[in-house]
């Protein structure tokens, strides 16, 4: 029984993963998430089972999200790895500075994982698509004028 929903489809990364993991930590033993997610988050996925939940990918919703469910289970520590100047500097340089913010948690969960080099670039990359697909929604909404308040979601026609 899922005793919980985290909808994260209008966050901008790194906020999704950081939302989905605190909301695992906080779970009771045998109890469940459901995360509301614009596409299959794979990398949440892989994160939380690195961590020792039980996450299942879920089935796609009519409007296209999907909802992967988590289970409590027992979390292993992880570590986080500094990132150099140099690494910093080219990131901006590319115009993918934002990846700092979740760039040593990256880092620590490959190592962990002994993830292959694609899969970590595949990683990083899904995590810098899904923040400027939610800026530019963002952005479109304010110069539409659009209340920020006003969602899908929440819309009763009635």
């Amino acid at each position: 029984m899922i005793s919980d929903e985290l909808d994260l489809r209008h966050l901008d990364a790194p906020e999704p993963m950081l939302r989905a993991l605190e909301a695992a930590d906080r779970l009771a033993p045998g109890g469940s998430v459901a995360i509301v997610a614009p596409r299959l988050p794979r990398p949440l996925l892989m994160e939380l089972a690195h961590l020792g939940y039980d996450a299942e990918p879920g089935r796609p919703r009519p409007d296209g999200s999907r909802l992967p469910r988590t289970r409590k289970g027992t979390p292993a520590m992880t570590m986080t790895t500094p990132v150099s100047p140099d690494l910093k500097r080219l990131l901006r340089a590319l115009k993918l500075g934002r990846l700092e913010d979740t760039l040593p948690e990256r880092l620590a969960v490959a190592r962990q994982q002994k993830m292959a080099h694609a899969d970590f670039l595949e990683l990083l990359l899904s995590d810098e698509v899904t923040r400027r697909e939610n800026g530019s929604a963002a952005r479109r909404a304010r110069a539409a004028g659009l209340d920020p308040a006003m969602r899908l979601e929440t819309w009763d026609p009635e």
